[in-house]
């Protein structure tokens, strides 16, 4: 392996592992991605949410 594909493998690498991070840190912290704005996500495709249906 030379150094170019070294660098480039060590960037993949590392933006992969940072999103993997920020997903971690995200579920720890209690932020969400979904939209719903219900305050108990996880539950947008059920009664809970009142907005949303099954996907």
């Amino acid at each position: 392996m030379n150094f170019p594909t070294f660098v480039v493998a060590v960037v993949v690498f590392g933006a992969f592992f940072a999103i993997l991070a920020r997903g971690f840190w995200n579920k720890k912290h209690h932020k969400s991605s979904c939209s719903c704005s219900c305050g108990g996500c996880g539950c947008c495709a059920s009664a809970a949410c009142g907005k949303g249906t099954a996907k």
